[in-house]
């Protein structure tokens, strides 16, 4: 049997390649976010929050602004490295909670 080689044309050849390239860094990008909160690294917008007293809407003009670096997963969830965030604290770019607690 006679193989055939068919060559694609060159930017189509490289358009798989892009897509294949980025498909493997997601995927290693994901598995690394997923070790790292599995590890406790990042906090969630709920516990950034807590950190912060910031409500979810003030963290999310703030993630707009370009103050608070993030991650995503997914479409919707963001991450936040917490060592970033406890280091934005205290520099005094973002606040730290006030304590409820009566003394």
């Amino acid at each position: 049997m006679e193989c055939k080689i068919i060559i694609a044309e060159e930017e189509l050849l490289r358009r798989l390649i892009r897509e294949e390239f980025a498909q493997a860094v997601d995927a290693r990008t994901r598995k690394a976010i997923e070790r790292q909160e599995n590890e406790g690294i990042f906090l969630t917008t709920k516990e950034v929050s807590e950190i912060t007293g910031y409500d979810r809407s003030t963290i999310q003009r703030k993630i707009k602004e370009g103050i608070i670096p993030y991650s995503k997963k997914g479409e919707r969830q963001y991450l936040f490295n917490k060592q970033e965030i406890l280091d934005l604290q205290t520099k005094g770019i973002i606040k730290k909670a006030k304590s409820t607690q009566k003394s």
